[in-house]
């Protein structure tokens, strides 16, 4: 977008981003988000450019971040690198700790690193489906131990399920299953097949298709050598016995020799013709019967496996399978005494898990109504209320929504129906500090979820915050200098023209340029009364 090539390093604590509107704020908060998994379009790619580059350093000491990545199969350091590159050709690369990665897997990288508020936050937290999650998120450690043991009884009860199914599982299924098993076991046996038969098969028919033009060759021959009408032996015999009847002649005598040569030599082609002739000559019967018997084989083969041996080897199975479903009855008996016993105390857990959750809430519940009266919705009431799914899961059976009225008399509606834009980034706000101690990441970016306030309520919004940043790393774009002045570390954001082109540049503001930055964000210029009231409120600092 704006930025042509930058370099920013944030500081632990609060660290706030200032700014006109339009100067950049956004584009560098969205790199951030890019890097960290999201999503990406062309939009982002600088005009003239063909590719956009995002670098991200974190320094962390979190557990999880090292799991995940062990899982990821890449080295672990006290500094995580991240990597992401986005082509005008929409191809994108991937790097963490050096080695390529997937942008799956720096969405879950991300989810650990850094938690983002903002107006689609916002959104997403009036959704029901979600409040469980949240819910869960404050001190998972008291539910630990059920949603372990909810997690191992559901894998047991997954194998027992498994184990149940291969025994044809319900009675019904289980006779299905044998009534199946048992017809093709009676095919294949029936079929009584022989190992090479169907080459052998091939082969016979493929000479019969050749053997017309064999036996038309040899007939034709095998008339000329032995005809009745006329035939080339008999003419020579005829020839040789001429020749014998004239006697004393010695070279005739020759001769009629030689003759009575070539006609035993020709009588026994002839019979070699014969033998030719019967092997290639089949009846109709025979060739129909070959036919019939190749596509008896070809449908084996095409249920039950390819070629004599994997028909076999389904027999094979079918027949051990048939003999485990006929002898199951006791087993399933068993199985099913089993399954009950599991389902009994996968109830019990989720019981146990509920009334954990249920304790948690009501401690959210109380802390949210304080909070939410430091902020200024003095009258709200907040309840979670809880139900039954219709089927537990590893989470356990429970359904949760977040109810919410902001004033007095008001009846408790879902939080999606009730909430004003105002009142929900107060109440995330609130909610983030009730979380907080939970630790699941170490940066919090907050992107102008305090738009809409001012007055006390912007004080209380900007001690909350400060609050946050003892604790965490907060990046906080603001339009309040009430919370501007709570920060420890200023970054200006300002647009400038470099070769003739727009560029987003950044500066670290010195305390004296803080406080006309903030003096300026109170009153929109810097005067006595303005750098005073900025000094007041830098002052109030913790």
């Amino acid at each position: 977008a704006l930025i042509k090539s930058l370099e920013l390093s944030f500081s632990n604590g609060f660290n706030v981003l200032l700014g006109e509107t339009g100067a950049g704020k956004s584009i560098i908060l969205g790199a951030l988000n890019f890097v960290l998994g999201g999503k990406a379009d062309k939009s982002i790619i600088r005009s003239g450019e063909e590719v956009a580059k995002v670098s991200a350093v974190f320094s962390t000491a979190n557990q999880k971040v090292n799991n995940l990545l062990d899982g990821f199969g890449i080295e672990t350091s006290d500094e995580v690198l991240l990597y992401r590159s986005f082509t005008m050709q929409g191809k994108s690369e991937v790097r963490i700790n050096g080695q390529f990665a997937t942008v799956g897997m720096l969405r879950d990288l991300g989810a650990l690193l850094v938690d983002s508020y903002n107006q689609n936050e916002q959104v997403e937290l009036t959704k029901s489906k979600n409040h469980l999650r949240i819910l869960d998120s404050f001190k998972p450690e008291s539910l630990k131990e059920y949603k372990n043991k909810l997690f191992e009884l559901i894998e047991n009860l997954k194998e027992v399920d498994s184990q149940i199914r291969k025994l044809g599982g319900s009675e019904e299924n289980r006779a299905r299953s044998i009534d199946i098993l048992t017809y093709q076991i009676n095919e294949i046996e029936t079929a009584n097949l022989k190992e090479g038969e169907e080459v052998e098969i091939n082969e016979t028919l493929q000479r019969i298709s050749q053997s017309e033009k064999v036996l038309s060759a040899i007939g034709e021959l095998n008339g000329l050598l032995s005809g009745e009408d006329f035939s080339v032996i008999s003419a020579i015999l005829t020839a040789k016995n001429k020749l014998s009847n004239i006697s004393d002649n010695p070279e005739l005598e020759d001769m009629a020799e030689r003759l009575s040569k070539i006609a035993i030599e020709l009588e026994d082609i002839s019979g070699e013709f014969e033998d030719i002739f019967e092997r290639y000559s089949f009846d109709e019967n025979k060739i129909n019967a070959l036919i019939i018997r190749r596509e008896e084989i070809d449908n084996l083969r095409h249920k039950y496996g390819n070629g004599y041996k994997e028909i076999m080897a389904f027999l094979d199975n079918a027949k051990n399978e048939l003999e485990t479903l006929q002898n199951a009855e006791e087993k399933l008996s068993l199985l099913s005494e089993q399954k009950n016993r599991i389902d009994s105390e996968i109830r019990v857990v989720c019981e146990k898990l509920s009334n954990q959750r249920k304790s948690n809430a009501k401690e959210i519940e109380i802390l949210m109504q304080e909070g939410l009266k430091e902020v200024g919705i003095k009258n709200s009431k907040f309840q979670i209320c809880f139900a039954l799914e219709d089927s537990y899961s590893e989470l356990g059976f429970d359904a949760v929504e977040f109810m919410f009225s902001a004033n007095l008399g008001e009846e408790l509606k879902p939080l999606s129906k009730t909430i004003s834009g105002g009142e929900m980034s107060r109440f995330m706000l609130v909610l983030k500090n009730i979380l907080a101690e939970t630790g699941l990441t170490e940066t919090i970016i907050f992107d102008e979820i305090d738009s809409g306030i001012s007055g006390q309520i912007a004080d209380e919004v900007a001690v909350k915050i400060e609050k946050l940043s003892k604790l965490y790393q907060i990046i906080c774009i603001t339009h309040l200098p009430q919370v501007a002045a709570k920060g420890d570390r200023f970054i200006n954001v300002f647009k400038g023209e470099v070769d003739g082109r727009t560029q987003t540049q950044v500066k670290i503001l010195t305390e004296t340029e803080i406080i006309e930055q903030i003096a300026k964000t109170a009153s929109g210029t810097v005067s006595v009364a303005s750098l005073e009231y900025a000094k007041e409120l830098r002052n109030k600092k913790i």
